[in-house]
């Protein structure tokens, strides 16, 4: 009888798993990747917090001879593949997005983000992730690698003024 009831209730709680850290603000689900710092989920826009990735549309290398935009985007569609994402809710920015710091299992993509060379700690707001940006520089990954490249927030400026 014992056996029974562990066998249903181990069957039964695995049907209904939630991960064990998902609070009643988080939003958690399958994510559509919108660029190497934003993505939605159930059609909220959701920005990484205290990070600041290349744009779509930006090219870096000496020619821009590469788009470093899709390369941080294809590096987070990687980094999430099929897999449900969590985010914390730390409040909105001025285009009214939802800011997070967002995980796939325990793996926290903003730092990820960072530390791979695909976006840069966005000082601005956040001093959260400058270890992993220095990480990053000093070992070449990502856009260090393949300097040189305009920061996304002077990019921004740039574009504006034209």
């Amino acid at each position: 009888m014992i056996l029974r009831f562990c066998v249903f209730f181990c069957f039964f709680s695995t049907l209904f798993c939630v991960p064990a850290k998902v609070d009643a603000a988080d939003i958690f689900g399958q994510a559509k990747i919108v660029d190497g710092d934003s993505l939605e989920i159930y059609e909220k826009e959701i920005r990484l917090y205290g990070i600041d990735a290349p744009e779509m549309d930006q090219w870096c290398g000496i020619d821009g001879e590469y788009s470093c935009g899709h390369d941080a985007k294809r590096a987070l569609i990687q980094m999430i593949a099929d897999n449900p994402v969590r985010c914390e809710d730390l409040g909105r920015d001025n285009y009214d997005r939802i800011l997070a710091i967002c995980y796939v299992n325990d793996v926290n993509l903003n730092a990820v983000l960072v530390r791979e060379g695909w976006a840069l700690a966005y000082q601005r707001y956040s001093m959260k992730f400058v270890a992993d940006e220095s990480d990053a520089k000093a070992n070449r990954r990502g856009i260090w690698g393949q300097k040189p490249f305009i920061n996304p927030w002077e990019w921004r400026n740039l574009m504006r003024r034209r």
